[in-house]
């Protein structure tokens, strides 16, 4: 089956700004050049801080005016450095200049890549695993075709839960090993921490608990780095899971609670009832 025969450009590329929009707060800082909440800003707020590139792209790729798209794309570069400096990360300022080191095409080609995998997303939901691993293969393909590594190392970590989601642990697993190998070339401490703790998911499902417990914990200790509470939270859990399969009842609670606290401070209510 064709990916052309999902959706079109137009509408993937208005599907992924409809579903995960950037915090208006941010962009509405950045055009008031407050710098000194916008830092604060990005502190507090890494995940929309993320969100705010693809935002930053799009507007910079479909403005009208080239002085816009322009604008935009030193706004970027901006919220790079500001990023860089708060949590020790420049890992947005090399994605900021690579994206400005592509040709007008190739940075549709992103934006393109960056769709499909998004209406992966949705597919998988409502079409099924099958349909979604077609629209992650796509965006892989133009991924690699552009060199972009860390687009290379998402798309790997979605075929691979595509696979497990199919019953295909083995090929889950040899897909997040290539998505940790990817994040760790881009440097995205936070697609690394998704990939060490989706490796983790599948061992402990294989029953594999020692690997499980060495993957969680390093999963661990690079969420914090991008102030993935969310991951945090649910490696905790999922600790205390194999934890307490293994009769450590003390330290099963422990990560238990320490899931229960993060999940209670951010508000995720839903994931607090399974804690």
């Amino acid at each position: 089956m064709a990916i052309g025969h999902f959706l079109s450009f137009a509408a993937l590329t208005g599907a992924v700004l409809q579903s995960t929009p950037a915090d208006p707060g941010l962009l509405q800082l950045l055009d008031s050049g407050d710098s000194a909440e916008l830092r604060k800003e990005v502190g507090l707020r890494p995940d929309e801080v993320r969100r705010t590139f693809d935002e930053l792209f799009f507007l910079s790729v479909n403005a009208a005016d080239p002085h816009e798209g322009a604008r935009r794309l030193l706004q970027a570069e901006f919220l790079a450095g500001l990023y860089g400096e708060e949590w020790s990360d420049p890992v947005f300022v090399q994605v900021v200049a690579r994206f400005k080191s592509w040709s007008p095409q190739e940075r549709l080609e992103k934006l393109k890549a960056d769709s499909l995998r998004e209406a992966g997303r949705g597919a998988f939901f409502e079409s099924g695993a099958e349909a979604a691993i077609l629209l992650w293969e796509g965006s892989l393909a133009v991924y690699r075709a552009l060199g972009d590594d860390a687009g290379q190392a998402a798309a790997l970590g979605n075929l691979g839960s595509g696979f497990y989601a199919l019953g295909e642990p083995e090929k889950a697993l040899d897909y997040q090993g290539q998505s940790l190998e990817m994040a760790a070339a881009a440097g995205d401490h936070r697609l690394r921490g998704n990939a060490l703790g989706n490796i983790a998911n599948v061992h402990k499902d294989l029953g594999d608990f020692d690997l499980a417990s060495e993957f969680y914990g390093l999963a661990l200790e690079t969420r914090p780095l991008t102030g993935d509470r969310r991951g945090q939270a649910a490696d905790l859990n999922n600790l205390g899971l194999v934890r307490e399969v293994l009769g450590d009842l003390d330290g099963a609670e422990g990560h238990f609670l320490s899931a229960l606290e993060l999940n209670r401070r951010d508000g995720r209510f839903r994931e607090t009832a399974t804690n």
